[in-house]
């Protein structure tokens, strides 16, 4: 357990554990709805299209855990928008695929 000493408030422990369950389930769930677009796809398609987005769900949660045990504001601030723009990017990917999906589908 690490404490992050910025926290508003005081002190508060930050969770090790917390952070690897986050690692794995939130790219889980981006894979889960990547596959619900891509069920049409050979498995290899489904993972080239979703490896960018599982790997910057999986990096930007350890830029999160990293930044909330730093002791640098300045390092904190940078992994913070690295975490930012990570969810971002995944977000406009998944609303891209729902978006691909919608006009493929209407062809048929």
């Amino acid at each position: 357990v690490h404490t992050d000493a910025f926290a508003i408030g005081g002190p508060r422990p930050v969770y090790f554990a917390r952070f690897v369950q986050w690692s794995l389930g939130v790219p889980d769930l981006v894979l889960v709805s990547n596959l619900l677009f891509l069920a049409e796809a050979s498995t290899k398609a489904k993972l080239f299209r979703s490896m960018p987005s599982l790997l910057s769900s999986f990096f930007y949660v350890w830029a999160g855990w990293a930044a909330e045990v730093s002791m640098s504001v300045a390092v904190r601030w940078l992994l913070m928008a690295w975490c930012m723009l990570g969810a971002a990017l995944v977000g406009v990917d998944q609303m891209k695929l729902a978006w691909d999906h919608r006009h493929h589908s209407e062809n048929f």
